[in-house]
C-alpha cells in the first residue's frame, strides 16, 4: 500500500511543471488536481453503475462485516449481472469467511444496499442464512483520489466499499478524473465526482 501512495505522489509531483524564462523572467504552469477521495452512496440511480465499476474486486475485511453476522475476516464480491441475447440476468454478490468455510451468495438490488441470499452455507439464524434479505442503508464506495492528476489519465489506486460502520481494506483499480471532477473506475465513467484545483508553480 506504501508502494501505491509512493507512486501517486510521485506521478502528481510529475505534474507540476516549472521553468525559467531567460534573463529570470518566471513562466507559470497551472494543471488540475483532485483534492479530496472520493466518496459515493450507492444507491438506486447509480447502484448499476458502480456495481460494473468494481465488478469481481473482492473487498476484504478484516474483522467481518457486523450486518451479515460476521466477525472473522471476510471477503465480499459485487458482479453485474451478465447479459444473454436480449436479457440481463441480476447483479450478484458472494461472501466468504474463510476460516469457517462458509460462503453466501445471491442478488444484489439497490435502493441502499439489498442482498438478498439464494444459496448459503451459513447456518439457520444467521443473517446470510438461505432466504435473508440484508438492507444496508450506510453502503458507500470510496477510491483514493485525493493528488490525483486530473487529466482523465487511469493510474493504480484502492477503492473502499463501505459497509455502515466498517470498511474494507483498499483493493487496486484503474482510476482517472476528468477536469470536471468526474471519475471513471476500470473503465466505467461517472462513478462518481470529486473536487478539483489548478495547482500553479513556478
Amino acid at each position: 500500500m506504501k508502494k501505491l501512495f509512493l507512486m501517486a505522489a510521485v506521478a502528481t509531483t510529475a505534474f507540476v511543471l516549472s521553468g525559467c524564462g531567460g534573463g529570470g523572467d518566471e513562466r507559470l504552469t497551472t494543471n488540475q488536481v483532485a483534492t479530496s477521495d472520493m466518496l459515493t452512496p450507492i444507491n438506486a440511480a447509480n447502484g448499476q453503475t458502480i456495481t460494473n465499476a468494481v465488478s469481481g474486486t473482492n473487498f476484504n475485511f478484516p474483522n467481518g462485516v457486523p450486518d451479515f453476522g460476521t466477525a472473522a475476516e471476510t471477503d465480499v464480491i459485487l458482479a453485474r449481472g451478465a447479459t444473454l441475447g436480449t436479457t440481463t440476468q441480476p447483479n450478484t454478490f458472494a461472501v466468504g469467511v474463510t476460516s469457517a468455510g462458509q460462503t453466501a451468495s445471491g442478488n444484489l438490488t439497490f435502493a441502499s444496499c439489498i442482498f438478498t441470499v439464494t444459496a448459503s452455507t451459513f447456518p439457520a439464524g444467521s443473517p446470510l442464512a438461505n432466504g435473508r434479505v440484508i438492507t444496508i442503508t450506510g453502503c458507500n464506495l470510496r477510491a483514493n483520489t485525493n493528488g490525483e492528476p486530473a487529466d482523465n489519465v487511469a493510474r493504480t489506486r484502492l477503492i473502499f466499499l463501505q459497509l455502515n460502520a466498517v470498511i474494507s481494506l483498499g483493493s487496486p483499480a484503474q482510476v482517472s478524473v476528468n477536469s470536471a471532477g468526474s471519475v471513471t473506475i476500470n473503465g466505467t465513467a461517472n462513478v462518481g465526482t470529486v473536487s478539483v484545483s489548478g495547482i500553479t508553480g513556478a
